[in-house]
């Protein structure tokens, strides 16, 4: 594994993040009662994050901060390995966009997968993007009945919002593990919004 990619990194991004939005004491405590994850081989608790902000905030507020959260550890992540991942360098920025997007998308997977030990996958369709993770079945007491990666989302919104100037793109939960699927899945529109 590159040591630039570690779990303890990634958990310094990721409490980065929740502190900006949350405040220090308050992210804290979050990620304190989010605890480790069952699940041995990833370790980071997003899922549990997810759930305690749901649990502290409620539903719909909840959902929102997962989602600012995780546009915050984007950019935490990109501060912390932007350079050393290439896309911060001009050969990354001069691509052509459909390029640069799925170099991206491709950069950012690998990251995820080395300091997580979490699958990333990543396909193309016509209209979409897709990023498939294989998440850990290993936490079976955290069920829910819809999607609840938001975090997930907020860090792909922002990553999407970065490499295309500020465009807004769609980007949806489509199937999560918490719900019953093999994989959490994200769609990625193509296609940017008005």
């Amino acid at each position: 594994m590159d040591p630039a990619y570690t779990l303890n990194d990634m958990h310094k991004v990721l409490l980065e993040g929740v502190k900006e939005i949350v405040g220090a004491q308050e992210a804290v405590a979050l990620l304190k009662r989010a605890g480790k994850s069952s699940c041995a081989q990833a370790g980071l608790p997003l899922n549990r994050v997810n759930a305690v902000f749901i649990e502290q905030y409620g539903a719909q507020s909840g959902q929102g901060v997962a989602l600012r959260a995780g546009r915050a550890v984007f950019k935490h992540g990109l501060n912390r390995w932007g350079e050393q991942a290439g896309i911060t360098g001009m050969d990354y920025r001069l691509l052509p966009a459909p390029k640069r997007v799925r170099a991206g998308l491709q950069i950012m997977a690998g990251i995820f997968t080395l300091s997580t030990g979490l699958n990333v996958e990543i396909s193309e369709e016509e209209q979409a993007w897709i990023w498939r993770v294989d998440s850990c079945a290993g936490d079976q007491d955290l069920h829910a009945s819809a999607p609840m990666c938001f975090m997930v989302v907020g860090i792909l919104q922002e990553f999407m919002g970065w490499v295309s100037g500020g465009k807004y793109y769609r980007i949806t939960e489509t199937r999560c593990t918490y719900a019953g699927a093999p994989t959490c899945t994200f769609r990625i529109e193509k296609k940017a919004l008005e």
